[in-house]
């Protein structure tokens, strides 16, 4: 009878229904920083891999310059390391955004969590409010018995 009293109390004011919702935006706000974190990945290896084909590349313009090459092959290797360089830069950008995006979803997470364990706290004080209400009223009642019981027997002598 106890728990009914007090899950009636608690869903009569709406804070399950608030935990129900704070604890669906804690999960979604998981959910986001696993795919944010999923995509920072992805550009990292993006990087990775321009940044090594861009060295290898380089290192292999060093040695064929190093042994003498045509104008128009030097011409070529330039233009292509100026364009290896560029898309580097940019991969980098896409990872620094993603990394951005990384660190925003780990501050709505935690506003999420402190939300929802706000809530159960409530939830909690509430509960143990009830319990205490119902273990002050058990004594008086159990107070009251004794008092009769005793006038009873008082009575009675």
């Amino acid at each position: 009878m106890l728990y009914d009293q007090k899950r009636s109390y608690f869903m009569s004011d709406g804070l399950e229904t608030l935990i129900d919702l704070a604890e669906d935006r804690k999960t979604q706000a998981q959910r986001q920083l696993g795919d944010a974190r999923t995509v920072m990945a992805s550009e990292q290896a993006k990087l990775n891999q321009l940044e090594g084909f861009a060295d290898e590349y380089r290192e292999s313009f060093n040695f064929r310059a190093g042994c003498g090459m045509n104008p128009q092959k030097l011409i070529a290797y330039r233009q292509f390391l100026n364009q290896l360089h560029t898309a580097v830069s940019q991969q980098s950008d896409h990872y620094q955004a993603s990394d951005l995006r990384v660190n925003q979803c780990v501050g709505d997470l935690q506003d999420k969590r402190k939300d929802y364990e706000s809530l159960n706290l409530l939830r909690q004080r509430r509960r143990d409010t009830v319990v205490k209400i119902e273990v002050k009223k058990q004594q008086r009642e159990a107070d009251d018995f004794a008092m009769r019981r005793f006038r009873s027997f008082a009575e009675s002598e």
